[in-house]
């Protein structure tokens, strides 16, 4: 009778100590798919791009080291410059979810003085798509000085020729670029900026 019960005894241990076992590697399997979840929902609910991506697009990667944004109440464009990359020293961000994307070069075709409506640049006429007047912040690396406010101008043809123009009040500074939209489809983000706070 003795044995019996002791083997009863262990029997109940051996149980206990298997039904601990599973609950505990449930509980490990849940935090990782939580976790999982957790990490997808915050790469779902990421909006635009961020300084610290990296773009790629034709072969090409584009590091987002610094942003010039440029804040119209509410409405916002946002410069990213690429360094170290020849055909894209900047790109735009022209909406706040990414979709409307320009790749862009430093260029010496923008008049001084303001900006026409119409504008012959390297062989096509752009025509005037937005001009306005916003804040300016900037964050990251490799962006000019820039004053706390600025003027722009954003010309466009129906072949996604696009002249992005900044000048910044209180100086002479000018920042001229001249480049092509790009389908958002052909552009991979690898994820590398902080998220929101």
């Amino acid at each position: 009778m003795i044995l019996e019960i002791a083997l009863a005894s262990a029997v109940v241990v051996a149980a206990s100590a298997i039904a601990r076992a599973v609950v505990t590697e449930r509980a490990r399997r849940d935090a990782v798919v939580s976790k999982r979840a957790s990490v997808a929902a915050a790469i779902e609910a990421r909006r635009g791009l961020r300084v610290g991506d990296v773009l790629l697009h034709v072969g090409d990667e584009l590091w987002l080291a610094g942003a010039i944004e440029l804040d119209e109440e509410g409405s916002s464009i946002v410069l990213f410059r690429t360094p170290e990359n020849t055909r894209a020293a900047w790109v735009a961000q022209l909406d706040e979810d990414a979709r409307e994307l320009a790749l862009l070069a430093e260029s010496t075709d923008i008049p001084e003085g303001r900006v026409p409506d119409r504008l012959p640049v390297g062989g096509r006429v752009l025509s005037l798509q937005r001009r306005g007047r916003a804040r300016v912040t900037t964050r990251g690396e490799h962006v000019p000085e820039a004053a706390a406010s600025a003027g722009f101008t954003i010309l466009a043809d129906a072949g996604g020729r696009t002249a992005i123009i900044v000048d910044f009040d209180g100086t002479t500074a000018r920042i001229a670029l001249v480049g092509d939209r790009v389908e958002r489809a052909l552009i991979d983000v690898l994820p590398g900026g902080d998220p929101p706070a």
